[in-house]
């Protein structure tokens, strides 16, 4: 745990320092809604309903940024070498990667889905929930992502890789997360709010358990 304490503490250091990522990814995914929101006229009753995936599109290419970001940061500047050189288990510092990766996109999720809701739903009542069933989902997300960061950065198309090896993983749990964020944001019929919850739960379990048993093997190439 303390080693695990001192890498999160390192990271939230180096963010402290310039906010270089959080303010990246949050002027990224507000340019995104922003287009989307222009993206249908004002008096459309779709409005409400794209809104779920709206914010899970924003979400998700934010995401995306930032799981690379953290690996390539570390690669050019050589701190990977120094970690996996030191006797940090290798499911520490996965760990600590997903937590602080995770931190920040919470932070980004606790913006944007207020933000979603001003621009298309303007219903409040859900807001909460709405942003944990974004967290949950993004811990899957983040977790996956993590360990095929890991693989893309040791390649020359890293950019193109990444997504080729994540977006096919994701689809069971995009399709549960925003089903749950249109239930909470706009108030659509869902036949079983628990069925949503237990599908993203599982493949969180599925997606961690997964890539802390693989990771070692991800330093070594």
């Amino acid at each position: 745990m303390r080693r695990l304490g001192w890498l999160l503490w390192k990271d939230a250091i180096t963010e402290l320092r310039s906010f270089e990522r959080l303010s990246t990814l949050v002027l990224f995914a507000v340019a995104v809604l922003l287009t989307l929101h222009f993206s249908l006229p004002p008096e459309s009753t779709a409005r409400p309903k794209a809104a779920a995936g709206f914010l899970w599109a924003a979400l998700l290419f934010a995401a995306l940024l930032e799981i690379r970001r953290s690996f390539e940061s570390e690669r050019k500047d050589g701190t990977l070498d120094g970690l996996r050189a030191s006797p940090i288990d290798p499911v520490v510092l996965y760990a600590a990667k997903v937590a602080s990766s995770l931190v920040i996109l919470t932070v980004l999720a606790a913006a944007l889905v207020p933000l979603t809701a001003l621009f298309f739903s303007g219903r409040p009542a859900g807001l909460l929930p709405a942003v944990g069933v974004a967290v949950l989902g993004l811990l899957g997300l983040v977790a996956w992502g993590t360990l095929f960061a890991g693989v893309a950065s040791g390649t020359r198309a890293g950019e193109i890789v990444l997504p080729v090896l994540l977006f096919p993983l994701v689809v069971p749990q995009t399709i549960a997360c925003v089903r749950l964020l249109a239930y909470y944001l706009a108030g659509d019929k869902l036949s079983s709010v628990s069925t949503g919850f237990v599908l993203l739960g599982a493949f969180d379990v599925l997606s961690l358990g997964t890539s802390l048993l693989l990771f070692d093997y991800v330093l070594d190439e």
